[in-house]
């Protein structure tokens, strides 16, 4: 038995297979309309006002720790790589790490992300770049 092509059901396939381009192509990106990017506080994925909210707590802890000279405090609320760097016997009492507990106070957020977010902030005339990062589910102080 031979398999014969009618004219209706060739045209079915044909719109079958015109409609599942134009749907393909309309996925990728190829319809001229331009959609609207959700802002990342608007985003449905994480909510960036809980994100910055627990971050600056994480800076509030480390500017206790400096004023109350709490070195193991202070250690355990940063990042690895950095503790790593500046060592286990830290001057809480130098000026220079007093005017970085101020600094860190006056830090505002910059972006905001899942697991991170980065802050800004003036010390010595300059401006400091730093993020609070999610290690292993703690947030911590790095990019210092």
């Amino acid at each position: 038995m031979k398999y014969r092509i009618n004219r209706q059901h060739f045209r079915s396939v044909s719109l079958g297979i015109l409609a599942l381009s134009l749907l393909v192509s309309s996925a990728c990106g190829g319809s001229d309309e331009k959609t609207e990017k959700a802002k990342p506080s608007e985003s449905p994925l994480y909510n960036e006002k809980a994100l910055i909210t627990d971050t600056q707590a994480v800076t509030t802890e480390i500017v206790t720790a400096i004023e109350a000279g709490d070195t193991a405090a202070l250690l355990s609320r940063i990042e690895e790589n950095v503790r790593l760097q500046i060592g286990e016997e830290l001057d809480l009492t130098s000026p220079q790490v007093k005017e970085l507990a101020r600094a860190l106070a006056e830090a505002k957020p910059v972006k905001a992300y899942p697991g991170i977010v980065f802050y800004e902030t003036a010390l010595g005339g300059e401006t400091l770049s730093f993020y609070i990062i999610e290690e292993e589910g703690t947030w911590k102080l790095g990019g210092l």
